[in-house]
């Protein structure tokens, strides 16, 4: 399926504390491009810390912020890619690891 659909999830500012926008919806297979335009690192990681299963779906790492990629000279150090492709249909919940009242939902629908 690869590229089919590409939908921009920007980080957070430093007012917001929040993924923007928080839920997103795509089909099977799209990809979404998360963007840390925030002022520090943030992940992007499946289920709510401290459940059972968290980070198993799909866990960024550390997203460095976008200013300081940047100036590293590496913008995409600020930027993590998840194609839905092993997604089955349904509705993800998801978090910043590091922020944990930061949280979002990504809803499949099929191909």
């Amino acid at each position: 399926m690869g590229r089919r659909g590409i939908t921009r999830a920007g980080g957070t500012g430093d007012a917001s504390w929040g993924f923007q926008p928080s839920n997103i919806v795509v089909r099977r297979g799209d990809t979404i491009l998360f963007t840390n335009n925030g002022l520090f690192e943030h992940t992007v990681t499946s289920g709510l810390r401290g459940e059972p299963g968290h980070g198993d779906l799909f866990d960024s790492g550390l997203i460095l912020p976008l200013w300081l990629a940047t100036m590293l000279g590496d913008p995409s150090l600020a930027t993590y890619t998840l194609v839905t492709s092993a997604l089955d249909p349904g509705t993800y919940v998801y978090h910043c690891d590091t922020h944990p009242w930061m949280t979002g939902k990504i809803k499949v629908h099929p191909a």
